[in-house]
This record gives C-alpha cells, sequence and structure tokens, in this order.
C-alpha cells in the first residue's frame, strides 16, 4: 500500500497537477495543522486562514512556515530527514517507506520542492488505513475548533486519541465535551476563577439562535471499499434565515464519489452545503429539508449499501463579541424526525435511533427529506421546481465563530 502512495505522489507533482484544491476549507486546512503541528486546529486560527487570509491553499502552507510554532517544532538545522519523518509521523502514526523518504530527501535537499510542497503531496496521497486515519483526526480536529477552543495542550492530546478504529473520533469528541463541561458554565462561558459556581445567574443569558443537524452517508461497494461523507449535510433552524437565497448561502462546488447536498432547483446555483428555516425560539410542528445523495465521479456507487446517520441536535447561542457558542442541545428534534425515502415512496422513523442502512438501488443520485411532524403527500413527491427553501446563516463547510481580532 505504501508503495502505491509513493508512485501517486510522484506522478503528481510530476504532472505539475494541484495537490489540493486552490481554495482552502476548513477541512483541507485543518490537515495543514495535523501534518505540521500533530494538533487540532485551534477555532480563531482556523477562521483566519479560510476566511480572512486571502491565500490559496498552497500559500496557507508556505505561510505556516513563517509562524513560531512551526519554528519552534522545525528550528534552523532540522534536517529534511527528520522533516520528513516528523510529518509521517503526525499524519499517519508511522515512519515513511524508504523509497519514498529517499526520493523526496534528494527532492528537498536540491531545493526542487519547498517543504510546504512536500506536507501537501503527503496529505493527498494517503490511501488505505492512512486516509481512514487522516480523515478521523480532521473530523475530531474541526469538532475541536468548531466549539470554539485554543487550549493547545487539549489540540494535541485529542489527535494522541484518535486512530483509524471510527470508534476513537467519539472518544475524541468526548474528551471534547468533558472538557467543555469542566470548564464553561450552563451559559457557555468559561468558568471563573472561584470554580466556576454562580450564586445568581448573569442578568442577561446568551440568546438561543438555533439549531442544527448533520447528515453522514456511507456507501460500501461490491469491493467492500467504504466511502463517507460527513464534512456537509447540515440542517437547522436560525434567527437570521430568510425566505430564499441570502448572503449566507454557500453553494456546493465539485464533484466527489460521494456527497449531500440540499436541493434549490429554482435558484441560480442548485445545490447547497446546508439548509436552514427561520427560527422563532420553537420546533416547529411541520418542516421538511430536501437533498440528495449523489455519486457525480468515476468510482461507480450505484449498487453501493447506504447508511444515513444522523448527528446532533447542536444548539446556537450567541456569544461574546459576535461570536457563537454550541451547545449539545436537550431539544427533542430527533425524535420528531422521519426521513423520507422519495425514491422508493418510503417513510422512516430516527425517533431512537442513529442511523438507518438503505441502498443506491442502481442510482447515481437518491433523493430525500427530512421532515419534523407528521408526513404529508407532498413530502413524498419529487423535487421539483416548486421547491423553495429558508437557507440561512452559515453551512458546516464555515461553521460558526467570529473572525479572530485583528
Amino acid at each position: 500500500m505504501y508503495g502505491r502512495t509513493v508512485v501517486i505522489l510522484l506522478l503528481l507533482l510530476t504532472l505539475n497537477l494541484p495537490l489540493l484544491a486552490t481554495v482552502p476549507t476548513k477541512e483541507s486546512v485543518a490537515k495543514l495543522y495535523i501534518a505540521t503541528f500533530k494538533r487540532a486546529p485551534d477555532s480563531a486560527g482556523l477562521e483566519y486562514w479560510v476566511q480572512s487570509s486571502g491565500l490559496s491553499l498552497e500559500g496557507i502552507a508556505k505561510s505556516f512556515f513563517d509562524q513560531r510554532e512551526t519554528k519552534a517544532l522545525y528550528p534552523e538545522g532540522y534536517s529534511n530527514e527528520e522533516f520528513i519523518k516528523a510529518v509521517y509521523n503526525n499524519l499517519f502514526d508511522r515512519a515513511p517507506e524508504s523509497a519514498g523518504a529517499a526520493y523526496w530527501k534528494k527532492e528537498l535537499d536540491s531545493s526542487k520542492i519547498e517543504r510546504s510542497t512536500f506536507i501537501l503531496a503527503a496529505i493527498n496521497g494517503a490511501l488505505g488505513e492512512d486516509a481512514t486515519l487522516l480523515e478521523n483526526r480532521t473530523e475530531a480536529g474541526l469538532y475541536f475548533a468548531q466549539k470554539g477552543l485554543d487550549d493547545m495542550e487539549l489540540a494535541k492530546s485529542i489527535m494522541a486519541i484518535v486512530s483509524a478504529d471510527s470508534s476513537s473520533v467519539a472518544d475524541a469528541m468526548e474528551r471534547i465535551d468533558k472538557y467543555l463541561d469542566e470548564n464553561e458554565d450552563e451559559y457557555g462561558d468559561r468558568k471563573e476563577d472561584t470554580g466556576g459556581r454562580r450564586d445568581v445567574p448573569p442578568p442577561n443569558p446568551p440568546k438561543e439562535l438555533g439549531w442544527y443537524m448533520r447528515t453522514i452517508v456511507e456507501a460500501r461497494n461490491s469491493e467492500g471499499r467504504l466511502f463517507v461523507h460527513k464534512s456537509a449535510g447540515v440542517f437547522g433552524e436560525y434567527s437570521d434565515s430568510s425566505d430564499g437565497r441570502d448572503r449566507h448561502d454557500i453553494a456546493a462546488m465539485g464533484t466527489a464519489w460521494l456527497r449531500v447536498v440540499f436541493v434549490h432547483p429554482d435558484w441560480e446555483v442548485k445545490y447547497y452545503y446546508s439548509d436552514y428555516r427561520h427560527y422563532n425560539g420553537n420546533l416547529p410542528s411541520h418542516e421538511s429539508w430536501a437533498f440528495e445523495v449523489k455519486n457525480d465521479r468515476e468510482i461507480d456507487l450505484s449498487q453501493a449499501s447506504l447508511k444515513i446517520v444522523l448527528e446532533g441536535p447542536i444548539a446556537i447561542f450567541e456569544g461574546k463579541n459576535g461570536s457563537f457558542v454550541e451547545k449539545r442541545a436537550r431539544i427533542g428534534v430527533k425524535d420528531a424526525l422521519s426521513l423520507v425515502d422519495i425514491d422508493e415512496h418510503k417513510i422512516y422513523s430516527f425517533s431512537g435511533m442513529e442511523s438507518i442502512t438503505l441502498s443506491m438501488d442502481g442510482k447515481h443520485t437518491r433523493s430525500f427529506r427530512w421532515v419534523i411532524g407528521s408526513v404529508t403527500q407532498e413530502d413524498m413527491q419529487p423535487i421539483g421546481e416548486e421547491e423553495r427553501a429558508f437557507v440561512g446563516r452559515r453551512s458546516i463547510e464555515r461553521g460558526f465563530g467570529a473572525p479572530p481580532a485583528e
């Protein structure tokens, strides 16, 4: 397997192909944090690089080497051989294969490539268990940043928890939630030096802005290969949402072997990574969110089994200085939800369930709706030109939170 990784990395450089998308995403920048520092990205830093830096992913990778943390980890005189070993250990918990290490050392020693280029190549060349480990660490790292955290010891320790086993991601998230429970009071503020106890609640408790849930899909083809989409698929309610497309909407871009998109066929852009309705403080008696599971790339998943996993709900509160605070919600959203399989004309209740296993059923696109309340005949209808939605504040690709202070 490792030999195949080396061949792919060499081809990427030889053909001068882009190693990752030019436009940075939270997922791709989180992988840079893992490869360079072996830690989760801090919330403010991740927000800055993705939203405010104005740099491409390659530019961000190069800029990492101007940071004090990088210079402390890789001081002057730190050899390329040591650097290659460090990056492989950060990403994959292993040493590089000898042939690959020799090649990269030669390229770096001759200054044909920069260290930032090598990091991007190593990330993009991950296969098999390496790729699974990196995706798991990325998911845990994004969860850390999404919670607005910046504790460097915690950022490093959760990377040590995560392995190629999917259950380790849940363990890391549990560690993060435990940290928040121990260090924040019931209003989402950091506990004070007095031990965090308040005799009197603050006069103005934070405003509840809404909630969201995340749709994760897993497809396994006839060869047993697993494909997962878990970085988008967010739906819920938000107080800043409005009728129709607004300035917060982020369109789904590109293609993938497997992805979750919310469908708005009457808009200029058809697919979005999130879908929010207007929030008025109470769960609606009836609401629906139409989405598709799409197989757009050259690997055929039309015969694959399909597992739909529902995560959440997460409540969103107004934080300090325009920021957001996220906490696990106690509202009974999941118990009120049903999944409508539009293609098969079937309804599945999600009360008390974490996932449902279906099939791609010979299709490259499968159509569904999440529904709160009783399912109507309209909810069972195909996604058509009349489909409208209230799309709100931000997608999971951007997360919630204020930009870092200048």
